[in-house]
């Protein structure tokens, strides 16, 4: 198999890792602001859309494959749709990017300037992304059974501080917060695009959609456990003033001798985050080198880092700010599909 390409379950563990960011994470905050007590239904009314999402990404990536569509002439408008991912995927490694370096000086190196976090991981990123993409990969697949291990653990130990009667009453608000709180997590499955940048070696359709379909259902039970979870152990009313909800639940937990092990919450969050910006970039620079009809997308592997960097810094000076951005960001988000779909019935061109 070839070197430069992720296997199947190589590409499955990091597209889980870069999603649970997001659905573990990323979203909770807000989700629970838009859907309160009923967030985890919308997780539970994506998930059929997700799938949809999802074969969609294979059918593209497939019919774009078929056609070679990437090294004939670009016309104007392949040329635009190339730049929306391509700006896309690099907003979203800013945001990765920021939500990191926020995580890290909130939680446990407070006199750290975010500057010189970011930088430390950028650099890792940079390293990664020259090296052979079957270590990061690799990382991927230990990261993901680690993380089932721990979070399972996790889990049990705050069984008995649950109280799930805390989730009821069931649609208090009606169904339009549910519907609402749902498009966050459809943008999210939207993300599932990256696919179509990303060097995998499928080995046949069928084991494809097997792939898809087990990021969704890991991710969607992932996420619709730890909403359940934040709002039993917190209440609602609580669950808005906390900045991290998971990292709070996360120090509640006792096991035997240990009283605190929120270290789960920090490598999770440090682990996932890298993998997510890894793979963000990768897909931005892979992307560029088809829009302008290069072989090699390593040379613009350094420009990429250093625009996420700077807009890292620069972009998102406050933590309101950032919140907004993530509603807006995941709110339309979704939209990514159609200029995938656009891509795929693009008119195939002369070559050059």
């Amino acid at each position: 198999m070839e070197k430069t390409a992720f296997t199947l379950k190589q590409w499955v563990c990091l597209l889980i890792s870069s999603l649970t960011l997001v659905g573990h994470f990323i979203l909770v905050k807000a989700e629970l602001e838009i859907s309160g007590r009923d967030s985890w239904l919308s997780v539970l009314v994506s998930i059929p859309v997700g799938c949809f999402i999802g074969g969609m990404v294979l059918f593209i990536r497939s019919r774009i494959n078929q056609r070679d569509e990437f090294h004939n002439k670009d016309t104007l408008s392949k040329k635009i749709i190339m730049i929306v991912f391509v700006f896309y995927f690099l907003i979203a490694a800013i945001a990765a990017l920021v939500n990191l370096q926020q995580f890290i000086v909130t939680v446990f190196l407070p006199e750290t300037p975010k500057w010189a976090i970011g930088l430390a991981f950028i650099f890792l990123v940079v390293f990664s992304i020259h090296k052979s993409l079957r270590s990061v990969g690799n990382l991927a697949v230990l990261f993901v059974c680690l993380s089932f291990i721990t979070g399972s653990g996790m889990s049990l130990g705050l069984m008995e501080m649950k109280q799930y009667s805390q989730i009821l009453p069931v649609l208090a608000d009606g169904w339009t917060s549910v519907w609402l709180g749902g498009i966050l997590y459809l943008s999210m499955w939207t993300e599932l695009t990256a696919f179509l940048f990303i060097p995998v070696t499928l080995g046949s359709t069928k084991k494809g959609v097997y792939g898809i379909f087990t990021v969704i259902l890991f991710v969607s039970i992932l996420s619709i456990v730890s909403l359940i979870s934040i709002i039993a152990l917190f209440d609602y009313p609580l669950v808005e003033k906390l900045d991290y909800p998971m990292h709070n639940a996360v120090k509640m937990a006792r096991f035997g001798f240990f009283q605190r092990v929120d270290i789960y919450s920090m490598y999770v969050m440090t682990v996932s985050s890298f993998l997510r910006i890894y793979l963000l970039q990768l897909a931005a620079c892979q992307a560029l080198s088809r829009l302008l009809i290069l072989q090699s997308y390593k040379k613009f592997v350094i420009p990429v880092s250093v625009m996420t960097y700077i807009g890292s810094i620069l972009w998102f000076w406050d933590n309101q700010v950032y919140e907004r951005f993530t509603k807006v960001f995941y709110g339309y988000g979704f939209l990514l599909l159609i200029f995938a779909l656009v891509l795929a019935y693009h008119k195939k061109s002369k070559p050059n």
